[in-house]
């Protein structure tokens, strides 16, 4: 049976050994030690948990521990396991057993001495199998330690990091409300318009944080504002919004309201969009009456010379007739549908838009001019539908509302079809499913 197996010592074995031998012996089988265990492998068998607490302090202090401190330790664990400590049973060895003329002492300094020196290799191959253990449990700590200093220098950057967000945030937050001119933020500040990039740099040091997408909403949103109050300043020769305010302006000759579309002026700030539309509203009426001049202008000029290449009749030319500017503003209404039909075969009572006689009265008004192209438009429509063919229709004012002049359209025999703003080409009439409401 081998040392592995056993748990106590046998007796026929400590029978030859003295008490010494025979405890230390016995002590050795207790730990789990065996004859091929090298002086190491016997050491930390006998010394469990000794070494498990060792284990355990360097890894706390072993990244702390000076240099001199280690050697200390290796001395102390090297002066444990030295031969020349063991327990040297003198009375065991017989004196017949020594050759003749040897000095029992010097068999003793010889003995020990080749069993030192057999035992010298085992000593400091465990001795250097120690302290790269204790080095190792070094690195071991030292990397725990570096991990624990990377952790806090992390929660540090992240501290840091929040508060430099917190910055950014305000700077942003700051800058955009100097936008407006009041503190409900709905007043646009035209000084400011040209500085929009900088907004944009401040946004974007939000990339990456939880207030980027809500700041860059509030970025687009007042971007789209500031482009849609451009855009309609620019149609005239001086701004006519400042500033949330609208003032009077004069259209220049390029101006082109038709190019602003319905997308680009519908910005989400109510009082800015009602401020956008009223401008627009008015620069149409600008060229309506701009073009009304003109007409007129044209009209007296083209009678003046009708009259002068009239052939004399002996006596002095007579003054030119004066121009009837009822004629000239029923615009495209005098050109288009038939003018012999019976009133009292119009269906008025399902008019959509309610008659005014005074304002039917007034027929100089240039509200009632259509804007271009707005009646072919809606005759266009008509015979698509089947409603009317070529321009067999009956074209009657009804009212004017806004600065809008309203017509209703009827078939030849009456029939009511549509009731039309002549400014904005609205129209709408009773079929099913139509509009509810017209646009006024």
């Amino acid at each position: 049976m081998s040392n592995k197996n056993k748990k106590n010592l046998d007796f026929d074995d400590a029978k030859n050994m003295t008490v010494e031998e025979a405890i230390r012996k016995d002590s050795e089988i207790k730990a789990g030690i065996d004859e091929n265990d090298n002086i190491l492998d016997r050491y930390i068998k006998q010394h469990r948990d000794e070494v498990g607490k060792h284990k355990f302090e360097n890894k706390v202090k072993a990244s702390q521990e000076a240099p001199e401190e280690i050697d200390d330790f290796i001395q102390e664990k090297r002066e444990e396991v030295n031969p020349s400590q063991e327990n040297l049973d003198f009375d065991h060895i017989k004196p017949e057993e020594l050759p003749e003329n040897q000095d029992l002492s010097d068999n003793i300094i010889l003995g020990e001495t080749k069993k030192f020196s057999n035992s010298k290799s085992l000593i400091i191959g465990g001795l250097i199998a120690l302290l790269l253990a204790i080095f190792a449990f070094g690195y071991i700590l030292n990397h725990l330690n570096s991990s624990s200093t990377i952790d806090k220098e992390t929660t540090v950057t992240k501290e840091k990091d929040t508060k430099a967000n917190d910055e950014d945030i305000k700077a942003f937050n700051d800058m955009y409300a100097s936008y407006f001119v009041d503190k409900e933020l709905t007043k646009l500040k035209n000084s400011e318009f040209e500085r929009l990039s900088e907004l944009e740099v401040a946004l974007n040091k939000l990339k990456g944080t939880s207030t980027y997408t809500s700041a860059k909403e509030k970025y687009d949103s007042l971007k789209k504002a500031i482009d849609a109050i451009k855009v309609v300043n620019e149609q005239f020769t001086d701004p006519v919004i400042v500033d949330g305010e609208k003032v009077s302006g004069t259209i220049k000759e390029s101006a082109n309201f038709d190019t602003l579309s319905t997308t680009m002026l519908n910005t989400g700030k109510a009082n800015l969009d009602n401020l956008l539309q009223n401008a627009v509203s008015e620069g149409r009426k600008q060229l309506t009456d701009k073009a009304e001049k003109e007409k007129i202008a044209s009209a007296n000029q083209a009678a003046t010379e009708a009259s002068v290449s009239q052939p004399s009749n002996g006596t002095e030319n007579s003054a030119p007739p004066a121009i009837n500017n009822a004629t000239v503003t029923n615009n495209a209404a005098s050109l288009f549908g038939i003018s012999n039909y019976d009133p009292a075969s119009l269906q008025r009572d399902l008019s959509r838009v309610p008659y005014n006689n005074d304002m039917i009265a007034d027929v100089n008004n240039p509200s009632w001019l259509f804007n271009d192209g707005i009646l072919e438009r809606i005759v266009a429509v008509a015979q698509e539908r089947g409603l009317i063919s070529g321009n067999n229709y009956i074209l009657e004012r009804v009212n004017i509302i806004n600065g809008n002049g309203y017509y209703n359209m009827f078939k030849p025999d009456g029939t009511y079809l549509f009731s039309i703003n002549a400014k904005t080409g609205y129209f709408v009439g009773n079929a099913p499913g139509r509009a509810d409401d017209l646009d006024y």
